[in-house]
């Protein structure tokens, strides 16, 4: 059995360590490409099932894209919270069913992930702002 994959934050001084299942995320979608592995920060494009489930232009000043999932599943088709990766969304291209990433968000190892992957927007207030999801 393997670790869950972890992020870490400094809040307040104390350093607090999280794992993408501490999050409720909203409907997410299959991944249609295979995502290679990246080194944090970098950029990549992924093919999703139905970009219409991302936003971008959404936060306090409508400049900010959202944090997303992206997570392995299990031979059984269910996620597999061990292989998870936390990005932040760049922009959405719905005519070419694609989004655009930057790795490794909130310390999370950018590591490759074959097509057939979900991928899910969280419940964050900065996820949805304050219009909520359309």
């Amino acid at each position: 059995m393997s670790t869950p994959a972890r992020a870490t934050h400094t809040f307040q001084g104390r350093h607090l360590v999280f794992f993408a299942g501490h999050w409720l995320h909203y409907e997410g979608c299959l991944t249609e490409s295979a995502i290679g592995a990246a080194a944090a920060g970098a950029e990549s494009e992924i093919r999703v099932a139905d970009p219409r489930l991302f936003r971008v232009g959404i936060g306090r000043y409508d400049d900010a894209g959202e944090d997303l999932a992206i997570c392995g599943l299990g031979p059984d088709g269910r996620p597999d919270w061990s292989r998870v990766e936390q990005v932040e969304l760049l922009a959405v291209d719905r005519g070419a069913r694609t989004i655009r990433v930057r790795r490794g968000a909130f310390g999370t190892a950018p590591p490759a992930f074959g097509p057939a992957r979900r991928t899910w927007p969280p419940m964050s207030p900065k996820g949805r702002g304050a219009a909520g999801r359309a």
